[in-house]
């Protein structure tokens, strides 16, 4: 016999004047969880880069976290 039990899960909820806390734990909570989410939260997308060698107009890609290491390293 499988015996199933309910809880009931109280989900807080945004009250007035407490929305300067909530956005500040919403920050660190994205910042530690997925800190390129934030930075593109922050900054929006990568703008799109050019560069002009000889009359020539090049996009020059986004760079990912991974690049941004092995350039580091």
């Amino acid at each position: 016999m499988n015996t199933q039990s309910t809880q009931t899960i109280k989900l807080p909820i945004l009250q007035p004047g407490e929305y300067d806390l909530w956005k500040m734990r919403m920050e660190q909570y994205l910042q530690c969880i997925n800190y390129t989410l934030w930075e593109i939260i922050e900054n929006g997308n990568a703008p799109i880069v050019t560069k002009t060698v000889d009359n020539k107009e090049t996009i020059i890609p986004p760079t990912i976290v991974e690049e941004k290491a092995q350039r580091k390293a």
